[in-house]
C-alpha cells in the first residue's frame, strides 16, 4: 500500500505525512527501526542577519548532520 503511494509523492512534505502514517500504524522497537536502515539526523536553520526583522524568512541549511544510525554505533 505505501509502496505505491511513494512512488507518487513529490513534495517532502507529503513524504513526511506518510512516513508519521506508517509510524502511528506500525508498532517497532528501536532495533528493528534501525535494522530498517532509518537514520537519526538534524538540518538547522541559518541564523537571522544581524538588523533584519523578526519576520524575515530564515532559510534552512542546504544539509544535515548524521546523529544516529546503525552503521556507527
Amino acid at each position: 500500500m505505501f509502496s505505491s503511494l511513494t512512488e507518487r509523492l513529490s513534495f517532502s512534505s507529503a513524504k513526511v505525512a506518510k512516513a508519521a502514517a506508517f509510524c502511528v500504524s506500525e508498532t517497532l522497537t528501536v532495533e528493528q527501526f534501525f535494522a530498517r536502515g532509518a537514520a537519526v539526523g538534524v538540518q538547522m536553520r541559518q541564523a537571522r542577519k544581524q538588523g533584519q526583522p523578526k519576520d524575515t524568512p530564515r532559510p534552512w541549511d542546504d544539509s544535515g548532520s548524521l546523529l544516529l544510525d546503525m552503521v556507527s554505533r
